[in-house]
């Protein structure tokens, strides 16, 4: 009776070690598959922030070039000596540059955003990868944004009343004409008028912002970067 009752509780310890270990393995194996899955994603979300920095980059020199043409300009009226021709055309690209885009969010940001992943971060990471995309990326769209409103203004007031006009021509350079025909003498005298010249010097201080901004932006990418690679390293 004694060996029945022993073989008995053995047969019962045998099946709760059982069954206490098939559920350690399947919560062993669904904690590896969230690591793997969260691990994923942070690549994912680091490749997304790479990106972003080369593109802020990229454009941060396309704005300087913008803003160079300007400054360049108005000190050569300044100083009364003539604008080259080819200082011109590029002086007229820059003030009436009136288009572009800049996202503010990736796919991967938006889905990570919105999992059950996004909670399990730490504090620290959640609040400044929030803060690159609403707060850093923001800043640059706003910015650049404002130059284009700058641009347009210019154009709808300026320009005409000006006696100033420029078109472009498909798969050729940009090309100018003035109603008078002398660009050069128009162009200085427009950029003596004072409320000319400040419409021009709004957009210009409006791309040094943006450069300011974009820097601050890359700034933050370098610190989510090294944030999020060490946390990689510790999953």
């Amino acid at each position: 009776m004694k060996a029945k009752l022993i073989r008995f509780l053995a047969e019962i310890l045998i099946i709760f070690i059982g069954i206490t270990l098939s559920f350690l393995f399947d919560e062993y194996r669904e904690s590896k598959k969230d690591t793997r899955v969260k691990k994923e994603i942070i690549s994912a979300l680091l490749t997304d922030i790479e990106i972003k920095r080369k593109e802020l980059e990229g454009d941060m020199k396309s704005v300087q070039q913008a803003i160079d043409p300007i400054d360049t300009s108005l000190y050569l009226i300044k100083e009364g000596k003539q604008i080259p021709q080819d200082l011109i055309e590029k002086f007229i690209w820059s003030i009436s540059y009136d288009y572009g885009s800049f996202s503010t969010t990736t796919p991967t940001y938006v889905s990570l955003s919105s999992s059950s992943i996004w909670q399990q971060l730490p504090d620290s990471i959640r609040r400044d990868v929030f803060e690159l995309y609403n707060g850093g990326y923001s800043f640059v769209e706003n910015s650049i944004l404002k130059s284009y409103e700058y641009s347009v203004y210019l154009k709808n007031h300026f320009f005409t009343s000006h006696r100033f006009s420029f078109y472009n021509i498909p798969d050729s350079n940009l090309k100018l004409g003035s109603l008078s025909g002398n660009i050069p003498a128009e162009l200085e005298k427009s950029l003596n008028d004072p409320e000319f010249r400040s419409a021009i010097l709004n957009i210009r201080n409006e791309r040094t912002k943006i450069i300011r901004f974009q820097k601050r932006a890359i700034e933050m990418q370098i610190r989510v970067i090294a944030l999020l690679k060490n946390y990689l390293k510790e999953l």
